[in-house]
């Protein structure tokens, strides 16, 4: 499975990839927990496991 979220980056000459949402990271560590996820801060796109995004989840 692969899954991009883009948004318009502020000057709106290009775009960006963003990180998914809550609702998104529960669902991707529902469908699979090793499922990776890029998760871009600055100008890095560091990549972790979906259930890695949901400290709080205990099941």
């Amino acid at each position: 499975m692969q899954s991009t979220t883009r948004c318009p980056t502020k000057d709106g000459d290009g775009i960006r990839v963003v990180p998914p949402c809550g609702t998104c990271r529960k669902t991707l560590a529902d469908y699979n927990e090793a499922m990776r996820v890029i998760v871009p801060v600055d100008d890095e796109n560091p990549i972790a496991r979906a259930v890695d995004l949901l400290p709080t989840r205990t099941w």
